[in-house]
């Protein structure tokens, strides 16, 4: 069973504003596309980056304006182009065969060239999957001017995670770069995207101070610019927990092995491709009272790469215990593969009734997510 706690969102929604307020947030929809979490965010001004069509079409569901929507991945299907043509998003780009596909699909519609910044990634790298080298970046700037097709923008992702400004300082520069290129050839730029990749952790304050430096030196209010970003986890990854009970167990010499209800196919699938260090919590009994073995956690799934967790020490539990995972919020269930059967859990959502009192008149009136929340409701205990 999954948690989500929209207090932890409305507050992570508050630190940003109070620490980067001129840059805009469009939240990266692929790290958590729960309906309640976009109503939510889309009623309090939050812009969207969308990476397929099923995606936009999600977020318009939601209330979200097609002038709030970026279409952020360079290299797009031509029936998600037309999609992306019919609603009016914004798109982006970053190599020639796509540039003349838009311009066959799409003409009119508004694009930010993304740059290749593989030598500042941090945290979890993109690679060279996405983006054009400067050289390139160049041509495809003067290309935009030839076939007539309107370039507003700039964008890039420094990698998603990392708890330091270095790589989105360097990336800005980067940009500077390109703006003044694009400039001097009579090409006026107006938006410039800094990615996502922000963590909501003990080092944003500094972090955010740092990026808010460099882009009033490279980017100052008389350039007319406007400075957007992709926040995703640092949204929703603190506001989520998983339970699950262990309905297996094997003791074998010092080692214990422990088998739960999801794993890497299903809620924990980011272990795949991030390093995974969350320590369950046994809500069953006082740790403090048990002897600690090191353990193996692995899914329910016959898969032997199903591994929650290897080789970590934990308190004993006991078949039936119920543990809970806290800091689940980000590319966990949601982007789940399904094996042996087992697919997404179900997720609750929760609202105190201060928070609410505080935000609803923020809130958009007619917006579905809230209408059970208008009168408050007993919980049974």
């Amino acid at each position: 069973l999954g948690m989500g706690l929209f207090l932890q969102v409305v507050r992570n929604l508050q630190l940003w504003t109070k620490q980067l307020p001129q840059i805009r947030p469009y939240y990266a929809m692929k790290c958590n596309p729960s309906q309640p979490v976009v109503q939510l965010l889309a009623s309090l001004g939050v812009g969207f980056d969308c990476a397929s069509k099923f995606e936009i079409e999600s977020a318009l569901k939601c209330g979200v304006k097609p002038d709030d929507i970026l279409f952020a991945v360079p290299c797009k299907m031509s029936s998600h182009i037309e999609y992306a043509c019919r609603t009016g998003v914004r798109m982006t780009f970053d190599n020639v065969d796509e540039l003349h596909k838009i311009k066959r699909i799409h003409p009119t519609g508004k694009l930010l060239l993304r740059l290749n910044v593989t030598d500042f990634e941090k945290g979890v790298k993109f690679g060279d999957k996405f983006g054009a080298s400067m050289s390139e970046a160049r041509k495809l700037t003067l290309l935009c001017k030839e076939l007539n097709l309107n370039l507003v923008g700039i964008c890039f992702h420094p990698g998603s995670g990392s708890d330091s400004s270095e790589a989105t300082r360097n990336c800005l520069h980067r940009c500077k770069e390109l703006y003044d290129f694009a400039t001097s050839n009579e090409i006026h730029l107006k938006i410039i995207d800094i990615g996502g990749g922000f963590v909501c952790g003990e080092n944003f304050i500094e972090i955010s101070e740092q990026v808010t430096a460099t882009v009033g030196k490279l980017f100052p209010p008389e350039t007319g610019v406007t400075v957007i970003a992709e926040p995703g986890r640092f949204f929703v990854k603190n506001a989520f927990g998983f339970v699950t009970p262990v309905h297996g167990k094997a003791i074998v010499g010092d080692r214990a092995k422990y088998y739960i209800g999801a794993g890497v196919f299903s809620t924990f699938c980011m272990t795949l491709f991030e390093k995974f260090e969350r320590i369950p919590e046994n809500l069953s009994r006082k740790a403090e009272k048990c002897d600690l073995y090191s353990s193996t956690v692995y899914g329910p799934t016959c898969a032997g790469v199903d591994v929650v967790l290897n080789n970590i020490l934990l308190p004993e539990a006991q078949i039936g215990d119920w543990w809970f995972f806290d800091n689940m919020g980000a590319y966990s269930s949601l982007v789940s593969l399904g094996f042996n059967g087992y697919m997404v859990l179900k997720t609750g959502f929760y609202i105190s009734q201060d928070i609410w009192n505080e935000i609803s008149e923020k809130l958009d009136p007619d917006c579905p997510l809230f209408e059970q929340y208008r009168q408050p409701q007993k919980l049974d205990r």
